[in-house]
């Protein structure tokens, strides 16, 4: 049953492969570019307040629109170790909660004049936005007033975000991409303050005195860059921050210590293991220079032929040529400190390492040969042409102005932004490729089934191996040893039971199980059975042993809108054979292959733990087929503590039971007493959750 709710949500790799158009298809010369024309950047005035504040102005009077942009000087690379997050959860929690309001009615305020809030946390700086129509300007300064100077911090507001921030945590933990770019960033900056990464721990570990420790300490004026933009005049705008944030008072804020990152030396390859993925995400990266440099015009040509477009080298070679995936590119990221470069592309499992070749190939084509003119002039018709869209409502603007100044770059450097790109030559890109490019000093991120890959992959580059969490690990320890659990099998009873089935809040329906013993030839059997119907529609069908749990029939199919997945199984001799198609596998992926001893299937996985003996801090690891892509498993379940759950079937005590699986964590809750009945379950990388809402024997 389980499985039929991972599948669910599954991540699913989505997209046919795109082919070479025939070259009998003539293509048309596209048209020449035009000269460029004059851009008119809007003028934007700066003025510092009394109390410390420095203020954007543009004026931008095309529609009856203003948005402020609050820019607190303080981001992830002051979060103390330990509790990164910190900063981001103190902006977030700003307008949870003021002396004078509630978050609702907070909301309710800005919404009641057609406002909008948004709010993010990055490395340097963090920021809460504001947009109103210009008649109701006053409301928002009024609003930005009572959560900048009057916030409280509420307990419960920070519960429902600690919550929400470790579900998007297990999210990672699921997510390929998301694991490759969270290591690389760990390679890539080492000690330095970019390195610093949310984890569980550290999200569990931030209190309401931090918080408020942290905002009395940063969230000061002279901390604070305003960008005001859109239908305002900017003497207004002075009278209005002196007469709502002139009584905030001037502090000390803290200041970040960069210092270096190391240097990757030779290119090493880090290998992060998922069994079964039918995918690899290839990450390559490295540092790159700050935002200051005077070379990041010729950079951004040289990477737009490189790898930042349908036209670029790295797409026409690895996806068009080659077909070998339906997403390639790269770029070079402008921190305040050290940048980065990073190229990357999701390929099959099987063509890891061609790709990789022709990925690293085409970086160091680029250092050695000359772009052709046709390149050059391409790339810097759409950067040119590309600019004016980035500037023209007041939103954008704001963005544009404010990350200059973080940046630590001038006015001039929006300004003269086109004409820098227009001057770019052919040698330019050739100097600077050639000196920020290394892609023989990198690190290369893979994110995939090492025990397919590593070999392949060898003759690149040393390599080492890790699980998907980043702990070491080596070839041996990934294997799938085998197990020999004493089950008490007379835990197992007939039942009928019916389950809420919710995802991120919204109600897929009702999944119906119903298990049954049958007595057939061969000796006892447990039959499981279960379907949804509604938005989603799924049918399972499971039998396995009454014996010890050994699999012995597997049929699964699910239907999202257009979209169909499932597998089936057959099992002869300690051996399986069958088909996986959707989820991680779009083709149908055949299997057949040795099971080894205590092989359960993954939908058995609550029954056999109800089976064991429970209690708290026992752990059990089971060898597991996993359904999803047909592949052999190592799955540890641990028991945790003992959990009062309150369900439509009533109220329960229950063991919290933390399953640790390649795709992610999940929790289920077993009923204390026999026969241990599954309450409960939670996949927080899916946000994803089911409940018991009726059983019968």
């Amino acid at each position: 049953m389980k499985q039929g709710i991972r599948v669910v949500l599954a991540t699913i790799a989505v997209g046919a492969l795109v082919l070479s158009a025939a070259a009998s298809i003539a293509k048309e010369s596209p048209p020449k570019p035009e000269k460029m024309k004059k851009l008119s950047f809007p003028d934007f005035k700066e003025f510092e307040t009394k109390n410390g504040m420095e203020v954007l102005v543009v004026e931008h009077h095309e529609q009856p629109v203003v948005s402020i942009y609050v820019i607190v000087r303080a981001g992830s690379t002051i979060d103390p170790d330990g509790k990164e997050s910190l900063a981001s959860f103190t902006i977030d929690q700003l307008n949870k909660g003021t002396k004078t309001r509630t978050a609702l009615e907070l909301a309710e305020w800005i919404e009641s004049v057609g406002g909008s809030v948004g709010g993010f946390s990055q490395e340097d700086y963090s920021a809460i936005t504001v947009t109103v129509l210009s008649e109701y300007l006053d409301v928002a300064y009024q609003y930005l007033q009572d959560i900048l100077l009057n916030p409280i911090f509420p307990e419960k507001e920070l519960e429902l975000l600690r919550k929400q921030a470790k579900t998007g945590l297990e999210f990672e933990l699921s997510s390929p991409e998301a694991m490759a770019r969270r290591h690389l960033r760990n390679l890539i900056y080492g000690d330095h303050p970019y390195s610093k990464q949310a984890s569980v721990e550290s999200v569990e570990a931030i209190t309401r005195d931090d918080m408020v420790a942290f905002y009395d300490k940063n969230c000061v004026p002279n901390n604070v860059t305003i960008a005001v933009v859109g239908d305002v005049k900017w003497k207004n705008v002075r009278k209005s921050m002196k007469k709502y944030l002139g009584e905030w008072q001037a502090g000390s804020p803290q200041t970040v210590a960069y210092g270096g990152a190391p240097e990757a030396g030779k290119t090493q390859i880090y290998i992060y293991h998922k069994p079964g993925a039918v995918q690899t995400e290839i990450f390559v990266g490295h540092l790159a220079p700050k935002a200051t440099n005077p070379d990041w015009a010729a950079m951004i040509v040289g990477n737009r032929v490189l790898g930042a477009g349908s036209d670029a080298r790295l797409f026409a070679n690895i996806r068009e040529e080659k077909g070998w995936t339906y997403r390639v590119n790269s770029r070079f990221a402008r921190e305040r400190d050290l940048g980065t470069f990073i190229a990357r592309t999701p390929v099959r499992t099987a063509v890891t390492d061609s790709a990789l070749v022709e990925l690293l190939m085409e970086i160091k084509r680029i250092k050695s040969e000359p772009i052709t003119a046709d390149e050059l002039q391409n790339a810097k018709n759409y950067l040119i042409g590309n600019f004016p869209i980035s500037i023209e409502t007041p939103d954008r603007i704001a963005a544009q102005v404010a990350q200059n100044k973080l940046l630590g770059l001038g006015k001039k450097d929006l300004e003269s932004y086109r004409d820098r790109v227009a001057a770019v030559t052919i040698d330019d890109v050739s100097r600077v490729m050639d000196k920020y490019l290394r892609p023989d000093n990198a690190y290369i991120v893979l994110v995939g089934d090492a025990m397919e890959i590593k070999d392949k992959v060898a003759a690149v580059a040393d390599v080492k191996l890790f699980d998907i969490a980043g702990e070491p690990m080596s070839l041996e320890s990934m294997a799938v040893e085998p197990v020999s659990h004493d089950y008490d099998m007379s835990m197992l009873r007939d039942m009928k039971a019916t389950y809420s089935v919710t995802a991120q809040g919204m109600t897929l329906g009702d999944m119906n199980v119903t298990m049954e013993k049958k007595k057939g030839d061969g000796g006892e059997t447990v039959v499981v059975s279960s379907s949804l119907a509604g938005m989603i529609s799924l049918d399972q069908h499971m039998e396995f042993s009454a014996k010890d749990f050994a699999p012995i029939a597997f049929k699964s199919s699910m239907q999202m809108g257009p979209r169909s997945m499932g597998s089936e199984f057959a099992f002869t001799a300690g051996a399986v054979s069958g088909t996986v198609q959707g989820g991680e596998s779009p083709e149908p992926k055949e299997i057949a292959f040795e099971l080894v001893d205590g092989t359960i299937m993954d939908g058995a996985l609550e029954y056999a733990i109800g089976c064991l003996p429970l209690k708290v801090n026992q752990s059990y690891r089971f060898p597991v087929l996993d359904s999803q892509t047909g592949s052999l498993q190592n799955v540890k379940a641990m028991i945790l503590e003992m959990v009062e759950v309150e369900t439509a079937a009533g109220t329960f005590t229950t063991y919290k039971v933390k399953v640790q699986r390649a795709s992610g964590d999940a929790y289920l809750y077993l009923g204390k007493d026999a026969p241990h009945v599954l309450v409960k379950q939670e996949v927080p990388s899916q946000g994803l959750s089911y409940e018991l809402k009726s059983l019968a024997n």
